[in-house]
């Protein structure tokens, strides 16, 4: 009852749609302000550009049924309405207006008048009407909405079945017997019809025991039925043995009883012949020779094939079926066509050590593409000399040993070091040459090693939780820079890369140590490079301004000194620049001779050169004496013009060196030797 309520309850919505409707139509006292607040919204339109959404927020305001703009020739320039038909004068005649900017028409229906606009509110309350009565109506009690019970039809002898029953029964998977409460047979199916060899005819009227020979298993012949043996009737899909022409049929059988006494008999078949059976047994045999993953070939004595499954044809690329009755050496011509002295028989199970000793076998696909077959051959165990072939591609497993051939020789032969760790307790399983060359220890030796044997210096304590995060797979490569030990004690940098491969049983570490000793050393190079004069081998100005800046701040009372090279340009256009470099060079060596207490000695620019004295230097005469000695040269002797300019540093750096720069420059232009307060 619930859902026809529900019905109704919705239909009750287009009536109140429908009266709401006709109650904002009605005519109102208000009309003549209503149009002219109406009229003044449609002055304010540009006609020409109208929209249809603006066109319904007017009537919406306003309580229309539709609106229309058209233009002088009478063709619509845009249109609104409410309800289909709106325009079509069911609601009542249009009010005309023209636009006083443009000259557009507008047409407007406000349906005061109109033969619906006048009925839609009673059709609305009409209608509800009628859909609250009905809800009423369905709050009656059940039984006086009932039908009058119909008088009982009068039933005959032997009624007949409807032709869809009929053809139901037949289609049945048993065989299927209805008959009336006074156990008089109306209908059989064909498949029982066909177990007693009669025609369904002759059998319809007779008493069910004289038409069903059954009786139970375990009772003799002449027993009463079994479905109508007293209140002991027997459980469903007990058996029962149902005698047909030539001798008895073995059946499980069901009975539905109804009110009347009627019933309907269903027997299925228990007894099947053995070669129906063995024609079942051959089938699912057939169906799973055919799932093997493998291609399966039965030969006669002479090697023709009598059998195959759907793989072997699949791999021979011949259709299902197509290969019985071809010669094996079609299918496998290396080395049974080839080779007539070999033959299937040699291939019958052996030693794996003779079994790599046959030939290889190479199938022939129907499209003249080959693959490695492998072949294994057995005995029928019937007299017809044939034999079975299990027949697999080898391609992919070709494939991938090569690749692992390919990948023990690049794992053998490469020059960093490969080592496989046991996952957990780190304990080197396989090493290849290089880990052993390099390491000086055996196979065996490592093999009683761990990681942290190799590699004493490494921190077990911060080194367990990220193995265990490799382990666990939230890490998938480990990166650790240490030192290994090798068998005599000596120690090389190492920069290690960990992988853990889960697949394996127990999981297993893959370590890649790379030896960095030369790069650690090629990083030192360029370190010192970075920070040197390449001709003097001392500091540059870079490395110069940071040890100066740390001498601001600690030696307040450190001295700054530079020193310059004169007449180097005329040596160099006389000599050329690499005996102006040689000049260079010389000067350079004698600096720490001359100053032996200065904390830093650095090559300031080409000819110049900045000295840190840790306190104010006595004895500079001497010193630049030292600087100014002849430097033979290959064909002449250069006489150095060196001068000095000295300045406080006072802990700070720029104006002592603007300091010193002046002082360099007066000592300069006075033809040599120093300027500044010593």
């Amino acid at each position: 009852m619930l859902l026809p309520r529900l019905a109704l309850i919705l239909a009750l919505l287009p009536g109140l749609y429908a009266l709401a409707l006709g109650l904002g139509a009605a005519p109102t006292a208000g009309a003549l302000a209503q149009r002219a607040a109406l009229e003044q919204g449609l002055a304010e339109l540009d006609a020409a550009r109208v929209g249809r959404a603006r066109l319904a927020e007017l009537a919406r305001r306003h309580g229309l049924w539709a609106i229309e703009i058209r233009d002088r020739a009478g063709q619509s320039l845009a249109a609104w309405q409410r309800l289909p038909l709106a325009r079509s004068g069911l609601l009542g005649a249009p009010t005309a207006w023209v636009h006083p900017g443009s000259g557009a028409r507008v047409l407007w229906w406000s349906a005061r008048g109109g033969v619906l606009g006048g009925a839609l509110p009673w059709l609305g309350l009409g209608w509800c009407a009628l859909m609250l009565l009905a809800l009423w109506n369905l709050r009656r009690p059940a039984h006086a909405l009932a039908p009058q019970r119909l008088p009982a039809a009068t039933t005959t002898a032997a009624p007949t079945l409807r032709p869809r029953l009929r053809v139901l029964l037949d289609a049945l998977p048993g065989a299927v017997v209805v008959a009336d409460a006074q156990d008089r047979v109306v209908r059989i199916n064909a498949r029982l019809a066909d177990w007693l060899g009669r025609n369904p005819r002759e059998l319809r009227g007779l008493p069910l025991s004289q038409a069903l020979p059954l009786r139970d298993a375990a009772a003799a012949a002449g027993a009463p039925p079994p479905w109508r043996a007293g209140e002991g009737r027997l459980p469903r899909g007990e058996e029962a043995v149902l005698e047909v022409p030539g001798g008895t049929r073995r059946v499980n059988w069901a009975a539905a009883y109804a009110p009347d006494g009627s019933l309907a008999l269903a027997l299925l078949d228990a007894s099947r012949p053995e070669a129906e059976k063995r024609e079942s047994e051959l089938g699912l045999l057939r169906h799973i020779v055919d799932a093997l993953p493998v291609g399966i070939l039965v030969t006669d004595a002479k090697d023709r094939i009598r059998l195959s499954n759907r793989t072997a044809a699949r791999l021979f690329a011949w259709a299902p079926g197509e290969l019985e009755g071809e010669a094996i050496s079609k299918l496998m011509p290396v080395p049974f066509l080839n080779q007539p002295d070999i033959q299937l028989r040699d291939y019958r199970a052996r030693t794996p050590q003779e079994a790599a000793e046959q030939p290889k076998v190479v199938g022939w696909r129907r499209d003249a593409t080959t693959f490695p077959v492998g072949l294994q051959v057995e005995d029928l165990t019937d007299d017809s000399g044939g034999l079975l072939l299990i027949i697999e591609d080898r391609t992919e497993a070709q494939q991938t040993a090569a690749a692992q051939s390919r990948l023990g020789r690049l794992f053998e032969q490469t020059a960093e070091e490969v080592l496989i760790l046991d996952a957990r307790s780190l304990y080197v399983r396989e090493a290849n040459r290089g880990a052993q060359e390099n390491l000086g220890f055996s196979l065996a030796q490592l093999r009683r090693m761990t990681l942290f044997h190799l590699a004493p210096e490494l921190d077990s304590v911060a080194t367990d939780p990220q193995l265990a995060r490799l382990r666990a797979g939230e890490q998938r490569e480990l990166r650790l820079n240490t030192l290994f030990a090798r068998q005599d004690q000596t120690r090389y940098p190492v920069a290690l890369s960990l992988t853990c491969s889960r697949e394996e049983e127990p999981p297993v570490l893959m370590l890649l140590a790379h030896d960095v000793t030369a790069l650690r050393a090629a990083e030192s190079r360029l370190a010192w490079i970075s920070g040197h004069d390449g001709l003097t081998r001392l500091p540059n100005r870079s490395a110069a301004m940071e040890e100066l800046a740390r001498a601001a701040a600690e030696l307040p009372q450190a001295q700054i000194a530079l020193v310059a090279l004169d007449g180097l340009r005329e040596l160099n256009l006389e000599h050329g620049h690499e005996q102006g470099d040689v000049v260079i060079a010389s000067v350079a060596e004698r600096l720490e001779a001359a100053f032996p207490d200065a904390r830093l000695m650095a090559r300031w620019s080409g000819a110049a050169f900045v000295l840190l004295l840790p306190e104010p230097p006595q004895g500079l005469d001497a010193a630049l004496g030292t600087l100014s000695q002849p430097v033979e040269l290959p064909q002449a002797t250069a006489l150095p013009a060196v001068a000095l300019g000295l300045a406080p540093l006072r802990g700070r750096l720029e104006p002592a060196l603007a300091e010193a720069a002046r002082a360099l420059e007066e000592a300069r232009r006075g033809g040599g030797g120093w300027r500044g307060a010593a």
